[in-house]
């Protein structure tokens, strides 16, 4: 793996994708400046589109917490219009160059999708990733 990795993958055979404290982690690994927020169910970092603020105490990007292997992970910031499903290009967005993670929560949001409970979720991703 790319990057020295504090959280356990999970096995496709048992789960397919981090939740809890162990995507927490996850996060954290890949953005040091990530901090937990609402009591642990959404993790914070400054915005990849809009930049949001210098300071980290004031960012405005909130990543969802998974709290099980059914549940998906949004993302939102509060300045700007960037909202959706995390998915492994936002990752990358957020400095993940872990492809086992990304291929990970590729295959997770692909078998999620699925289920009944999110069949009505239509286009997710509404910022362009292309804003560079």
């Amino acid at each position: 793996m790319d990057q020295d990795i504090k959280y356990k993958l999970i096995g496709s055979d048992n789960m397919d994708i981090l939740y809890g404290t162990n995507f927490i982690n996850m996060i954290k690994s890949i953005n040091p400046e990530a901090r937990d927020a609402s009591g642990s169910r959404e993790v914070v970092m400054r915005c990849p589109f809009c930049g949001d603020s210098h300071n980290q105490r004031a960012a405005h990007f909130y990543i969802s917490v998974p709290t099980n292997q059914d549940d998906l992970s949004f993302y939102d910031c509060k300045l700007c219009p960037a909202h959706g499903l995390l998915t492994d290009e936002i990752l990358r967005k957020i400095g993940c160059s872990d492809s086992t993670a990304m291929i990970q929560l590729a295959t997770h949001n692909a078998r999620v999708l699925k289920l009944p409970k999110y069949k009505s979720l239509k286009k997710i991703n509404i910022y362009p990733l292309n804003n560079n």
